[in-house]
C-alpha cells in the first residue's frame, strides 16, 4: 500500500507501432515500467474520426487500467502526430499533455517499442510457421508486452514486485499463466448442449494466450473454422504436424498477411535489426526486395 501510495501520479509515455500491417498502441510508465500493447484498427497517417475514436478508446482503457489499481494518470509524454487523439485528455480527465517537437520522439516510448520489437521477434522464431494469421499476430505481440510485467523492473520502484504484482495484486500461477506457449498445437474440452449429440468432445486449436479471469481460461484459435475459441480445459499438447502448419499458412493466405515477421514504425519504416546498432546499415539497392532478404538468409 505505501508503495502505490508513493505512486499516485503516473507519468505516461505512448507510441504507436505496426507489425505485419497491424497497429497496436505502445506504452510504458515511468517508474513503473507497466506496458501495455493495445490492437488500434488504423495508423496515424491522415487520421479521420474513425482512427480518432479508435485510439481514444485504447487510451481510455489505459487509463481504467491504473484508476483500478487507485493510479492516476497524470502527465502523457507522446510524439506530435498524437495531438488529435488526446488533446481532450487535458480537460476531461485533467491530464497534462506534452508533445515532443517535430522530428523528436519520446526516449522511453521509443525504447519500450523496441524492447517489444526484440521479443516478438524472439518468440516469433520459436514457433514452427512462417505466415501467421491476424489474431495470432495480435496475440503475439500484446503477450509480449504483457508477460514483461511479470518480472520486477531493473530500474523500476521495487527489486521484488513485479509492475504486474504492483497494479493488479495478482499472484502468478504457472498452470494458468504459463503451462502452455503461443503457437502450441492443443486438445482443448467441448461441452456441447445438449450433450447427447455427435458433437465432438474435444478440438483442434492453436494455443493463443490465457485469459485474465480468477478461475482460469484458455484463448484458442479453433483450426476447422478460423474462430476464436474460449476454453477452461486443455486436454493436452499434440506435436505439431506439416498438415497444421499448412492449415495455418492457409489462413494467413486467405487474410494476405504477408510472409515473415516485419515490424515497422508509425512512418511506415521497416525497422531491421541492424536498425537499432550504430554504425550498421543495409543497403537500400541491396535490400530493397524482400525476396532477396530472404534468399540471403538461405545462403547463411
Amino acid at each position: 500500500r505505501e508503495l502505490i501510495r508513493s505512486q499516485q501520479d503516473i507519468t505516461l509515455c505512448i507510441d504507436a507501432m505496426r507489425v505485419n500491417s497491424l497497429w497496436f498502441l505502445t506504452t510504458i510508465s515511468r517508474n513503473l515500467y507497466y506496458r501495455t500493447a493495445l490492437f488500434v484498427t488504423k495508423g496515424l497517417n491522415n487520421p479521420n474520426q474513425n482512427t480518432i475514436d479508435t485510439y481514444r478508446e485504447a487510451i481510455e482503457n489505459v487509463i481504467r487500467v491504473y484508476n483500478r489499481a487507485g493510479m492516476r494518470i497524470a502527465r502523457i509524454h507522446a510524439d506530435n502526430e498524437f495531438r488529435p487523439m488526446i488533446e481532450y485528455l487535458e480537460e476531461d480527465h485533467h491530464i497534462d499533455l506534452n508533445f515532443a517537437n517535430p522530428q523528436d520522439h519520446v526516449p522511453e516510448a521509443e525504447r519500450n517499442n523496441r524492447v517489444i520489437k526484440e521479443r516478438t521477434r524472439a518468440t516469433y522464431r520459436r514457433i514452427p510457421y512462417n505466415k501467421l494469421p491476424r489474431v495470432m499476430v495480435k496475440a503475439l505481440v500484446q503477450e509480449q508486452a504483457k508477460k514483461l510485467n511479470f518480472f520486477p523492473a531493473r530500474h523500476g520502484v521495487s527489486r521484488y514486485y513485479s509492475p504486474r504484482m504492483i497494479l493488479h495484486q495478482r499472484t502468478l500461477e504457472f498452470n494458468k499463466h504459463c503451462r502452455y506457449a503461443l503457437g502450441s498445437y492443443v486438445q482443448v474440452a467441448n461441452d456441447p448442449n445438449p450433450t447427447n449429440t455427435n458433437a465432438p468432445r474435444s478440438l483442434d486449436c492453436i494455443y493463443l494466450r490465457y485469459t485474465d479471469n480468477n478461475q482460469g481460461g484458455h484463448e484458442v484459435l479453433h483450426l476447422p473454422t478460423n474462430r476464436t475459441l474460449i476454453r477452461s480445459r486443455i486436454l493436452g499438447v499434440i506435436p505439431i504436424t506439416p498438415q497444421v502448419i499448412q492449415q495455418v499458412h492457409a489462413m494467413a493466405t486467405t487474410q494476405e498477411m504477408p510472409e515473415g515477421l516485419k515490424v515497422k514504425n508509425k512512418y511506415g519504416v521497416t525497422l531491421y535489426d541492424s536498425a537499432w546498432i550504430a554504425g550498421v546499415d543495409y543497403d537500400e539497392e541491396e535490400f530493397n526486395d524482400d525476396t532477396e532478404l530472404e534468399r540471403i538468409g538461405q545462403l547463411q
